[in-house]
């Protein structure tokens, strides 16, 4: 395969190989995000998607997220993101 966006279309091969290999039920369990069914479901600026696991795939409730660089996001957070507490303080994206 010829990969013509070394800045998107390579970042989100490498997380999907991870994501294919990570452990779901600890990755749930840690961020609140049970898998159900073989997908877990995270909200993200108010909508529902829904991504299969071991194989990625993504379908939402409203619309498709087409962007590459928002998908990959998603997959981080599945590997790696953390809970923060809701407060009224600002938060960075960092």
């Amino acid at each position: 395969m010829q990969v013509e966006n070394h800045k998107e279309e390579v970042p989100f091969a490498y997380y999907c190989e991870k994501f294919a290999a990570m452990d779901a039920q600890a990755a749930g369990k840690r961020l609140g995000v049970p898998l159900e069914n073989g997908e877990f479901t995270v909200t993200l600026l108010g909508a529902a998607y829904h991504i299969s696991h071991p194989t990625y795939a993504l379908r939402a409730d409203e619309g498709a997220l087409a962007s590459l660089p928002a998908q990959t996001f998603l997959l981080r957070y599945l590997l790696e993101g953390k809970p923060a507490a809701p407060c009224a303080d600002f938060k960075t994206f960092r």
